[in-house]
């Protein structure tokens, strides 16, 4: 009998049509969207970590937005968070 067995890990890679953003050097002003998914908890993480950003790195915003579970964001919701965010943090929950 064999056992296969297979490495779930693989490199980002970026979506089609796009690139991977750059990181910025520090947080410091910026404005942070936080997308909760809808899944237990999710809101909760996410609202504590943008507390969290705004008392230890400075930030100057946070903005909670829901999304859908298990879909792709639509084009409308990418150029919203984008023009109106510096950086964006999707999900958590479970």
């Amino acid at each position: 009998m064999s056992i296969r067995v297979y490495d779930p890990t693989e490199a980002a890679r970026p979506y089609e049509g796009m690139g991977i953003a750059q990181r910025p050097a520090g947080l410091q002003g910026l404005k942070v969207g936080l997308l909760e998914n809808r899944k237990r908890n999710s809101a909760a993480i996410l609202e504590r970590l943008g507390r969290q950003l705004q008392a230890r790195y400075g930030v100057a915003s946070c903005t909670m937005r829901s999304i859908s579970t298990g879909t792709l964001l639509s084009p409308q919701i990418v150029d919203e968070v984008g023009s109106s965010c510096d950086v964006a943090v999707i999900g958590v929950g479970d």
